[in-house]
């Protein structure tokens, strides 16, 4: 498949980037390592991300060059490449960047991705999508520049919940290994991402975990973050990122389940999973997806009834994985 992929980079003379709505460390790692690879070897890029930027990705290399919307229509011999996105629907309002008829290349590591595109590189056995452009640049004797090492690096570090999720393997700490001999600050880049936390996302956090409550015979853990909490704290829905993984952390709890309320009214989830449990079927049902222990999904409001239909969905999920 990387075949197909090179073939593909090599045929265009510039490309739009784009990859899924509200960016993360992997999406935005992802786009801006492969734009700084690709204008490398003389390609224009042009990257597009829909949402704030949060801002302990402000350190990366090209982050002052996103755009939010299309320059303007693109130009002939480019071509769009969709990074980190199980479907064209999880571009949000950046979907209309692509510009029918335009070839597109789908690159990503989510299990559920649907295949779109006229080349679809797919791997679910990649940690993240930072990973496999590390490895097709690394297999295409591709320059990897400190700054895309950064980004790509970064990908990786948080794709994994810092290599400790399940997906930490022996393949992605290699491909890790390789990208610090590229230029890429371990310790730099942890400190940017983890150690900069603003006072209001501290209180916000310690809202969130007032909000705990615990269900299920023990087996579920919830956090919410709500618009007030976020107006009383002065935070940003972005400091609220990594909130998950608290909710999962109970001892005897097997899925962690994490809301916050959008300025749309409607509400972003995140699931986490322990001990085995399967939760990307489950986020699916309620229209998102993701990997085995860590998915996500977006569901109308209000807040409290959307908890109870995604504790119901789970409980009746735990009781059917256990019998």
């Amino acid at each position: 498949m990387t075949r197909k992929v090179l073939e593909f980079v090599q045929e265009y003379d510039g490309f739009r980037i784009l990859a899924h709505r509200d960016p993360d460390g992997d999406s935005l790692g992802s786009q801006l390592g492969l734009a700084n690879i690709l204008r490398a070897t003389n390609k224009s890029c042009e990257v597009l991300v829909h949402g704030p930027l949060p801002a302990s990705y402000d350190f990366l290399p090209g982050v002052d060059q996103v755009l939010e919307s299309p320059a303007g229509r693109m130009p002939d011999g480019h071509a769009v490449i969709v990074l980190d996105s199980t479907s064209p629907e999880r571009l949000g309002p950046l979907q209309s960047a692509v510009e029918e008829g335009v070839p597109l290349l789908n690159i990503d590591h989510h299990p559920d991705n649907t295949r779109f595109g006229n080349v679809a590189w797919v791997d679910p056995t990649a940690a993240a999508t930072a990973q496999l452009i590390a490895e097709l640049a690394s297999a295409a004797s591709l320059p990897v520049s400190p700054g895309a090492a950064f980004c790509l690096y970064t990908g990786l570090l948080t794709d994994t919940g810092r290599f400790t999720f399940s997906n930490t393997d022996a393949r992605a700490l290699e491909v890790a290994a390789g990208l610090v001999r590229h230029g890429a600050d371990p310790r730099g880049i942890a400190t940017q991402i983890y150690e900069r936390l603003p006072a209001a996302g501290v209180r916000l956090l310690g809202k969130a975990l007032d909000s705990l409550e615990v269900t299920g015979d023990g087996r579920v853990g919830v956090l919410l973050v709500t618009r007030k909490m976020l107006a009383e704290t002065g935070a940003s829905t972005q400091d609220s990122e990594g909130f998950a993984t608290f909710a999962r952390s109970i001892r005897g709890v097997r899925v962690g389940l994490f809301l916050r309320e959008t300025v749309e009214g409607d509400v972003k989830v995140s699931f986490r999973s322990n001990e085995g449990v399967q939760i990307d079927g489950l986020a699916g049902r309620f229209g998102g997806g993701g990997h085995a222990a860590a998915a996500g999904a977006r569901i109308p409001g209000p807040i409290e009834e959307a908890k109870e239909v995604l504790l119901q969905a789970i409980k009746a999920h735990l009781d059917g994985a256990d019998s």
